[in-house]
């Protein structure tokens, strides 16, 4: 009777850890893909100037944007 206590133990423990690193994983490719699209935004970018106010809009160029995303594999 006691091993069957310690068999369902070890079960929930086996299940809970499984649970804690699919999770933990999951926040990590959420991450490295956030890392990655802030990266190739900053790799080359054009930049339009407001005189109304002076305040400067930067946005990524297109195409190399894309290819940037593609080789990093998102």
């Amino acid at each position: 009777m006691k091993a069957q206590f310690n068999n369902i133990g070890l079960i929930v423990l086996a299940l809970a850890l499984f649970v804690v690193a699919f999770l933990g994983l999951q926040r990590v490719d959420k991450f490295m893909q956030i890392k990655a699209v802030d990266d190739c935004g900053k790799m080359a970018r054009l930049e339009k100037d407001n005189p109304e106010d002076g305040s400067k809009l930067l946005y990524p160029i297109g195409d190399i944007y894309k290819a940037c995303l593609k080789d990093k594999g998102y």
